[in-house]
């Protein structure tokens, strides 16, 4: 995967940069003997891991179709992974900028300190973050913004169920009292392609 290091200013200027390349570092430009690559390489190898997990070792189909459809999207840079803005949470975000669309998977700055803290609830967060992802490179935020929450949470759900015997938070649970079969069929449809930028 790859990863965008995003100059530390204020939230909206740090994720508008993350937009624009030359604004922006790309991981492979930073001094591998600095913090700040080292912490990049750890949230990028986390991202990385956690995506080839879900794409090959979730018990459902769903969620690893989902995820194979989030490796080749980050992949293709549709979306693109970036670390600076200081967010709370692993999260999707999407901006117009002039006549296009751009969109970001933000982890926080301590994400790593986060998945050794609680490794399932980060696990979910790619999840969620992901679902939305996914979305927006099918244009469902166009044509059926209502589901894409929604969507995200049922496909949380569906990973939950997996690790339903473990010792799960209060939003965990509360994912799953909304959601308690997982994936609601009626909330998928038919994915398209991900391929190269045209």
């Amino acid at each position: 995967m790859y990863l965008e290091i995003v100059p530390d200013r204020d939230l909206v200027a740090q994720v508008l940069t993350a937009f624009f390349p030359e604004a922006g570092q790309q991981i492979n430009q930073l001094d591998p003997k600095t913090e700040q690559y080292q912490r990049a390489k750890k949230v990028e190898t986390a991202f990385t891991a956690g995506v080839a997990f879900l794409r090959a070792e979730a018990v459902s189909e769903q969620i690893r179709s989902m995820a194979a459809d989030v490796w080749d999207i980050c992949h293709h840079r549709h979306v693109v992974l970036a670390l600076g803005p200081a967010v709370k949470t692993f999260s999707f975000a999407a901006f117009k900028r002039g006549g296009s669309i751009q969109a970001l998977l933000l982890p926080p700055l301590n994400w790593v300190e986060m998945i050794e803290a609680d490794p399932v609830l980060q696990l979910g967060a790619i999840v969620m973050a992901g679902s939305q992802a996914v979305d927006f490179y099918n244009r469902r935020f166009e044509t059926d913004l209502e589901n894409v929450q929604k969507r995200a949470r049922a496909f949380e759900a569906e990973l939950l169920l997996a690790f339903r015997e473990t010792a799960l938070n209060d939003y965990q649970k509360g994912i799953l009292k909304e959601y308690p079969f997982g994936m609601d069929p009626g909330l998928l449809y038919p994915r398209r392609k991900v391929v190269g930028p045209s």
